[in-house]
């Protein structure tokens, strides 16, 4: 992968084509709810490459401070954050805008009553420390759902000892549509 393969595209294709791992999108409208979080959580707790794609409604999208059909980086998943006001624990995502700037301004966002110095603190968004519009910001899972139309996850992982990658090209006739052995992968594992 590289930058010189890039040309644009989908979020999915643009991971694939910089990282050479595979991706797995995800429309938001047509998915669980708690199973999707259930996986942005899980793959943010294994640090893998997670992006979410904004709607293309320009009006709304620049009303609430994002841009209509942009990539935006996942940071990081929280589950069960407590605000000052709510007492329920509240599902929240740390996003930033890849251009450095324009920031949501929807609950959650910089100014917003939700936050208190503590939970700021905690989160590692400090007033006044990394709260200008760097691009970086907090959204809510509920608003995640209503802004953003896909989320791309990229399994990345770095490399571990006594784990080994293989990758080899694959030719696969022309006449591929009759059954016949076209690869074979043999696992010897030693304990």
């Amino acid at each position: 992968g590289g930058y010189e393969s890039l040309i644009g595209g989908s979020a999915a294709e643009s991971l694939s084509v910089l990282t050479g791992w595979p991706v797995m999108q995800f429309t938001i409208a047509e998915e669980d709810e708690e199973i999707l979080f259930a996986k942005l959580l899980s793959c943010s707790e294994r640090g893998y490459l997670m992006v979410l794609s904004s709607t293309p409604e320009a009006d709304a999208c620049r009303q609430a401070g994002l841009r209509p059909s942009h990539v935006y980086s996942i940071l990081c998943v929280y589950s069960d954050v407590r605000s000052r006001v709510e007492s329920d624990g509240e599902r929240l995502l740390r996003i930033r805008n890849p251009h450095g700037r324009g920031e949501w301004k929807g609950d959650w966002s910089a100014n917003s009553h939700l936050w208190s110095d503590e939970l700021r603190a905690a989160l590692g968004y400090e007033r006044g420390v990394n709260d200008g519009d760097d691009g970086t910001f907090f959204m809510n899972f509920g608003d995640v759902k209503r802004f953003f139309h896909s989320a791309t996850i990229c399994p990345v992982r770095e490399r571990k000892a006594g784990w080994v990658e293989t990758r080899a090209s694959l030719s696969v006739p022309a006449d591929w549509h009759r059954p016949q052995p076209i690869l074979r992968v043999e696992v010897f594992e030693t304990c």
